[in-house]
């Protein structure tokens, strides 16, 4: 019986991440009366609305900043944001207009850091298999293969906000 065959999945990373998952269950099991009670905190839109009173002009200045900061980020998951700051915080007119803000803003300044930055910069924020391969449609299909992307998400729009920065269409 060869040894080394039996032994090769005990490899340090995965006893690293086994120990890891197993951390983080623990932690999970022993903190979850303080999660339940986040949840209930959480769902209850009085209570939160009331917190969000007390900070005042700052409560929509920092749902913009959230927002925008998930439009930056293409690993940041966009859609609880995008909910919880439409319709269950400020309704759905002043949630629509700090979506609409944040999205433009945000994917304006992912653009302009792009195009400044370039592809080294690009690089350390999205996946280089994800780049190399729509890098070329993009170049070659500039505004419209980028406008038919977010009506019909073929990539992630944030990192759509990035790839057209090293495009050559303009600002």
């Amino acid at each position: 019986m060869n040894l080394s065959a039996t032994t090769n999945w005990i490899r340090p990373t995965w006893l690293i991440s086994g120990l890891a998952v197993a951390a983080g269950l623990l932690l999970l099991w022993f903190g979850r009366h303080q999660l339940v009670n986040l949840f209930y905190v959480v769902t209850d839109r009085d209570l939160v609305t009331a917190y969000l009173a007390q900070l005042g002009l700052w409560a929509p200045v920092l749902s913009l900043l959230i927002v925008s900061l998930q439009h930056m980020t293409p690993v940041f998951p966009g859609q609880a944001v995008i909910l919880a700051a439409s319709g269950y915080l400020y309704g759905p007119a002043g949630g629509f207009f700090i979506n609409m803000l944040a999205a433009v803003a945000a994917s304006q300044l992912a653009f302009v850091l792009a195009r400044r930055a370039g592809k080294p910069f690009v690089n350390r924020i999205l996946p280089a298999k994800l780049l190399d391969r729509w890098q070329t449609v993009a170049d070659k299909r500039g505004f419209y293969f980028l406008v038919m992307n977010f009506w019909f998400p073929v990539i992630p729009g944030n990192a759509a906000n990035y790839l057209a920065g090293l495009t050559s269409i303009s600002f």
